[in-house]
């Protein structure tokens, strides 16, 4: 999977899940609540482990568990993906494969959804237990039309073609503020909170409320 190839280790890629989720929360000039639209980092959501939330707004979405025993597992799911299976009964085949219990487990939780009817959510399925040197994946079955599909990789841009400038094309600032590339690479970089460097972000935010966040996740 081409795709797993592109991923960050796993510090590399909570890190940067961190950098994101203040960024959203920036862009809209408070904290964000867990189910908002956005990605929402959930420090110790369940004991010692993280949880990270993506949704769109129009039924894509994406979520990561970073557990401190048994590795991090990502899950992805595109309505309009060819391995959507959300009016079936189980997962797109070979989609899940070897994942570990811990995880296969989770798939059930609500906390890792939008929303949660019980029926399959997820087009994307990729693990990396702590002694993992590379990202692990099932083997999907190949589509109708005799190709893979496209699962909705594409949701996870943001946390792999790591530039300023593409983040920026993920954000969507208060109507008329414009958002200078510099600042997105200052937090990037994580670099000080100051009071300018938020304000570059919405033109009336609550600061500290937005300091209490990158605080609370691990800025």
């Amino acid at each position: 999977m081409e795709f797993a190839g592109k991923l960050p280790d796993s510090a590399e890629l909570r890190r940067r899940c961190r950098v994101v989720a203040l960024l959203d929360a920036l862009v809209e000039g408070r904290a964000l609540a867990r189910d908002d639209i956005g990605t929402v980092y959930q420090p110790n959501w369940r004991s010692g482990d993280d949880l990270v939330k993506y949704q769109n707004g129009g039924g894509d979405e994406w979520s990561i568990v970073f557990s401190a025993t048994d590795g991090v597992f990502l899950r992805g799911f595109d309505h309009e993906s060819d391995l959507s299976t959300y009016n079936e009964d189980d997962y797109w085949p070979g989609l899940v494969g070897d994942l570990p219990e811990r995880f296969r487990s989770d798939l059930k939780n609500p906390d890792l959804y939008g929303y949660y009817d019980g029926a399959p959510q997820m087009t994307v399925c990729v693990w990396r237990g702590p002694a993992d040197v590379a990202w692990r994946h099932g083997n999907p079955e190949r589509t109708q039309w005799g190709y893979h599909g496209d699962g909705g990789e594409h949701l996870f841009d943001p946390l792999i073609d790591w530039h300023a400038s593409k983040e920026l094309d993920w954000l969507y600032p208060a109507q008329g503020h414009v958002v200078p590339e510099s600042a997105v690479q200052q937090v990037m970089d994580r670099k000080p909170l100051t009071d300018e460097l938020i304000r570059a972000f919405h033109p009336n935010p609550d600061i500290t409320a937005l300091r209490a966040v990158a605080t609370q996740i691990g800025y």
